[in-house]
């Protein structure tokens, strides 16, 4: 693993990530996630990074938002340098990464998107049992 780039504004980050091929990015907010996103493949290169959004807060809005703008990480700000690591390697292994109530939040979401509809669900008679 190798930082190619470090930036203190958005207009310097977005002209590192246009200069300089990397597998992963790590936007310091949702806006900067919806520059990155807005702003195309940059010179040359045939894929845009993997965002990874760390040192967040527990929001589902804000992760929600993360989400629809193509993010496949999402780190809180309690995590520990090893975890944020960790995340970093899965995401550039094509994982998602998300904290596990967040991720609830996501199901519930994805689950309200493809359904608006309450699902009824059918009971089968009581001796019927679990298997």
């Amino acid at each position: 693993m190798a930082v190619v780039g470090q930036s203190q504004s958005c207009g310097a980050a977005m002209q590192e990530l246009a200069d300089k091929p990397c597998d992963v990015s790590l936007p310091s907010s949702v806006e900067m996630l919806r520059m990155i996103a807005e702003s195309g493949n940059g010179a040359g290169r045939t894929a845009r990074p993997t965002p990874l959004l760390f040192g967040m807060e527990e929001s589902s809005e804000s992760f929600l938002r993360a989400v629809q703008r193509g993010a496949c990480g999402y780190v809180l700000n309690d995590a520990s340098s090893s975890e944020v690591v960790a995340a970093i390697r899965a995401v550039a292994s094509g994982e998602a990464v998300c904290p596990p109530k967040l991720c609830k939040r996501l199901f519930e979401h994805a689950s309200r998107k493809a359904s608006p509809q309450p699902v009824k669900v059918q009971r089968g008679p009581a001796e019927a049992g679990l298997t």
